[in-house]
């Protein structure tokens, strides 16, 4: 009973960063708000550990407070890497490689090599379209 309680009160808390995702992708949350109020996420973290936990020992609090707390936290940086409008523009997987700063060999590129490869001349053949995402995605670059 305590096992299946506690996995039950997991499979619940699992669904933790897709709440946080859709909360930002709604406007409700930003994630400069998830992280100036941490300490409340924590407390109310505890709180809900406390009330899905089956027994009253601080062990099994642990047990689900901990994961619980890793999940906002996993919740957070995924509001981060996909925003609502990545995700809307199917852009999601060229900001994380972005971000990553990796080239298309696997090798870290320096911030001016990265920039200098985003602002080289359009090739002909090119829709303009293609040179508008090149520039919107440079100027996200910068922020």
């Amino acid at each position: 009973s305590f096992v299946l309680m506690l996995l039950l009160g997991m499979a619940i808390a699992a669904q933790l960063p897709v709440v946080v995702m859709l909360l930002g992708w709604i406007g409700m949350v930003t994630p400069e708000f998830l992280r100036k109020n941490r300490r409340y996420a924590l407390f109310l973290t505890a709180v809900a550990a406390a009330v899905i936990t089956p027994t009253g020992d601080p062990f099994s609090l642990l047990l689900l407070w901990v994961p619980l707390y890793g999940l906002y936290e996993l919740g957070l940086i995924l509001l981060v890497l996909a925003p609502a409008h990545a995700v809307a523009e199917g852009r999601v997987i060229s900001r994380i490689w972005r971000r990553s700063g990796s080239d298309k060999s696997g090798n870290r590129a320096s911030k001016s090599t990265r920039t200098s490869q985003m602002n080289r001349p359009v090739a002909r053949g090119s829709s303009s379209e293609d040179e508008a995402n090149r520039r919107t995605d440079a100027e996200e670059g910068d922020e």
